[in-house]
């Protein structure tokens, strides 16, 4: 018996093609909210919209299918990027939509769509679940035990080690302590203060450095050499 039946098999397709897309090397997604397709296939090198439809079989012979996409309103050329209609467990087709244009009017697509199993022009897009390149893009990975926050914040742009602040000296410090120093621009009795991102290239740390200094606060790679 068929694990597909009335109420289920347009769930059941979805489920059954994502499984596919996953077997070709492709990753899919389900979109958070409905819409005119049903996944979202990482093909490499682009996402592709996939409608998927399964096929009903009709009695012109035990291999012929058919799917109806319109019932009222045709579907327009631009909905999604590939319509897959699901037959059996061995028979899927994977149709652009350029092939399903409506030839009166190329702007929308054809109300259904029928399938021989003996071969016809669908026949080249059979189980071809290989949509783009395959090439995977690079993923952030965390080695274990480290927080997303640590890697992100401090990790060097070349290289895995932490950046390390250019550390001053105690003379240097205790000049920076009694220079008139303008925090922020907005600062009340402002002027005659010497704006703190000048001071900062001065010294060659970071505007954020050099508060912290300011601040006395206590890290390591903020101590005086």
């Amino acid at each position: 018996m068929s694990i597909l039946n009335y109420n289920n098999s347009g769930d059941l397709a979805q489920v059954l093609i994502a499984y596919r897309f996953l077997e070709a090397g492709r990753l899919p997604a389900w979109p958070l909210t409905v819409c005119a397709y049903d996944l979202l296939v990482d093909g490499g090198d682009g996402i592709f919209r996939i409608q998927v439809k399964k096929a009903a079989q009709v009695a012109e012979g035990p291999d012929t299918w058919r799917v109806h996409l319109t019932k009222k309103q045709p579907i327009p050329a631009t909905a999604y990027d590939y319509l897959v209609i699901w037959c059996d467990a061995n028979r899927s087709y994977v149709i652009p939509v350029a092939a399903l244009q409506n030839a009166q009017n190329p702007a929308v697509l054809v109300a259904a769509v029928q399938l021989y199993g003996n071969g016809d022009r669908f026949s080249l897009y059979l189980n071809r679940f290989n949509l783009g390149s395959g090439e995977a893009r690079p993923c952030a990975t965390l080695a274990p035990g480290t927080s997303i926050r640590r890697r992100f914040w401090f990790q060097a742009a070349k290289g895995e080690q932490r950046k390390q602040h250019k550390r001053l000296s105690a003379q240097e410090v205790d000049e920076i302590l009694h220079l008139p120093i303008r925090w922020f621009k907005k600062q009340e009795q402002a002027e005659g203060l010497i704006p703190i991102e000048q001071v900062a290239q001065q010294f060659g740390v970071s505007v954020m450095t050099l508060r912290n200094y300011l601040r006395g606060k206590g890290r390591k790679d903020l101590r005086t050499v």
